[in-house]
């Protein structure tokens, strides 16, 4: 069977840049980054679907920038370790789980706990919807590739 992995969602990444923003010494962003990067490395993966991110209007400019450098260097470990990646609009992916425009965070929470219930508790918060989203991006990473396969 195919080794996958989805890095995370445009939420998950926000998330993330929070935490690292919140991070006032320079050494500890660093840190983070290479924890990524060991953490990509140990996966053992040969493909990742990432949802295809960009600005989201309203935030600001370092915002902007820092959440740039963070999907970066996630691309950047990616590539280090010599896996496709194959970026995913979320219009795309979200079309093709058959998650309906505009929905909301809970639509992507409940479609894969309806799919999974076995799993249903790793996403019963509201802040797991990048999770959610992500476990979706995987899912349809793995449907093309059996489409390819076959």
């Amino acid at each position: 069977m195919t080794e996958m992995m989805v890095v995370g969602t445009r939420r998950q990444l926000s998330r993330r840049i929070e935490k690292l923003e919140s991070k006032l010494v320079f050494r500890d962003i660093l840190l983070e980054q290479y924890e990524i990067a060991r953490l990509i490395d140990a996966a053992k993966v040969d493909c990742a679907y990432v949802e295809r991110v960009g600005s989201m209007p309203g935030q600001g400019v370092s915002t902007s920038f820092a959440f740039g450098k963070s999907a970066e260097a996630i691309l950047g470990s990616i590539a280090a370790n010599l896996i496709p990646v194959t970026e995913v609009p979320p219009v795309t992916w979200k079309r093709a789980m058959g998650v309906s425009a505009g929905s909301g965070k809970d639509a992507s929470r409940a479609l894969i706990s309806r799919l999974y219930p076995s799993q249903s508790e790793l996403f019963k918060r509201a802040k797991d919807d990048g999770r959610a989203d992500a476990s979706l991006i995987a899912l349809l990473g793995f449907q093309q590739r059996q489409k390819v396969a076959a």
